[in-house]
Parts: structure tokens; C-alpha cells; sequence
């Protein structure tokens, strides 16, 4: 009986997951894009109508800060932190509203990537 190469892999691969202590039910296949640890969503605090022009949006952690994405649409959040676990202070600012504050947001890393944290600003204007 004649067993082609592929068929060896195939063959090893569940008794190198017995080996490991992993099961295929533990599989876990990861991929390789980036996932946004922070999605913050910008709304007026009194019509809660959402908030995207002269919006900039820090993200600062102990491994330094970001300016975050802008949105790719109106009711889209403003996206960063990239797979980057961490403590994060949020720095909402526009020059017609007060700026909005918002600590501590906390991004776990997951299996694969980051858990992503969704967060919502209010601004009240000046």
C-alpha cells in the first residue's frame, strides 16, 4: 500500500495535537489582520447626533500616544490601538464642545488579537 506525502502530514497532525495536550476542538487558527483595540464613537451629548469634523481623538498609554483613525462614515467610530494591549486614556477634543476625558479603557489581548473595547463620547458644547 502506497501513502502519498500529504497523507503522512495529515496522519502526524491529530498525534502532535495528543502530544501537545490539545485537542481539535482546541484549534484555534488565528489569521493575520490587525484588529482595532479602540473604537470610540463621537456623539453631541444633547441630540446624540454623531460628531466627526475637527474631531481629534488621542489614545495615550504607558508605550506612548496615537491620534486615532477617523471615521470611514458618519456613525462610524474613530478606530486605533492596532493589536495593542494596554491601559489607555481617551482625549476627546473639538473646538466648539468641551473635551471629554475618558480613563481607564482597558485592551486585553485575546487568543489571536485583541479584544477591541468600544467606547462612547458625549460632548457638551463650550
Amino acid at each position: 500500500m502506497m501513502i502519498k506525502r500529504n497523507s503522512l502530514v495529515l496522519l502526524a497532525f491529530p498525534i502532535v495535537l495528543g502530544l501537545s495536550g490539545c485537542s481539535m476542538k482546541d484549534a484555534v487558527m488565528c489569521d493575520e489582520s490587525a484588529v482595532a483595540g479602540l473604537n470610540i464613537y463621537v456623539n453631541d451629548a444633547v441630540s446624540f447626533y454623531p460628531v466627526i469634523q475637527n474631531v481629534k481623538v488621542e489614545a495615550i498609554s504607558q508605550n506612548g500616544s496615537e491620534i486615532l483613525e477617523n471615521p470611514i462614515s458618519e456613525g462610524s467610530p474613530f478606530i486605533g490601538a492596532f493589536e495593542k494591549p494596554g491601559v489607555y486614556t481617551i482625549i476627546v477634543t473639538h473646538p466648539e464642545y468641551r473635551n471629554d476625558t475618558i480613563f481607564p479603557v482597558i485592551v486585553e489581548k485575546g487568543r489571536c488579537h485583541v479584544t477591541p473595547e468600544v467606547v462612547y463620547s458625549r460632548l457638551r458644547k463650550n
